[in-house]
């Protein structure tokens, strides 16, 4: 995981220089030079959803070197390595929670949905109009962005107060739930208003008290 969060530091790096920065990226520059402590620490933080001292400036670059590792191991190893968890609402592979859910188009798949994982990017099948947090059928309701495009959507459910998004293939057939969860704060805001928190987490949008 070391090596996978030194990569993401690099990357950046070369991105910032490609930008037309001539400096190394000082979040990047920074990562390089800690020790595996600081990494193990600000991983595990991140991970259990811990703000409380977690350097929300570097958040999204260990996530996303998380996320590097996690999809390796899975896609190496296989999910049986595991050993495959039964609760419906986590992956079953790495046990995190989705960062979204997808409705799949295409002959076999049409209308079925998939929550995806916000860790190892693994799809699992899960009903529709169905809370992804506690399971509830009942108080479950729809919300977009008016005048929006109708492929991102909010789920919420009234029985725990949560919600999580889920975009449509159908609407827009490239569309990526974690890339697509960032592009469509919008929608966050929007809900925000109705009371309803999030169900699921996006490594590469953290926020909270570092303090």
């Amino acid at each position: 995981m070391r090596r996978a969060i030194r990569a993401t530091g690099r990357g950046a790096t070369c991105c910032a220089r490609c930008c037309g920065g001539s400096r190394r990226a000082p979040r990047a520059s920074r990562l390089e030079s800690e020790r595996d402590e600081l990494y193990e620490a600000q991983a595990s933080k991140l991970l259990a959803g811990i703000t409380v001292g977690l350097d929300l400036g570097r958040a999204p670059l260990i996530g996303a070197a998380l996320q590097v590792y996690w999809v390796h191991l899975v896609t190496t190893l296989g999910a049986q390595a595991f050993g495959r968890i039964d609760a419906p609402t986590v992956c079953p592979c790495c046990g995190s929670r989705p960062v979204a859910s997808v409705v799949r188009m295409g002959a076999q798949e049409a209308g079925l949905r998939y929550l995806h994982c916000s860790l190892c990017g693994t799809e699992w099948h899960f009903a529709r109009i169905q809370c992804a947090s506690c399971e509830a059928t009942k108080g479950i309701e729809y919300h977009f962005i008016k005048d929006g495009t109708k492929a991102w959507q909010a789920e919420t459910c009234a029985e725990c107060g949560t919600y999580l998004k889920i975009f449509h293939q159908e609407h827009e057939p490239l569309v990526e739930p974690t890339a697509d969860d960032l592009a469509s704060v919008a929608l966050d805001l929007l809900v925000a208003d109705t009371g309803k928190l999030r169900s699921g987490q996006n490594l590469m949008l953290i926020h909270g008290d570092e303090e």
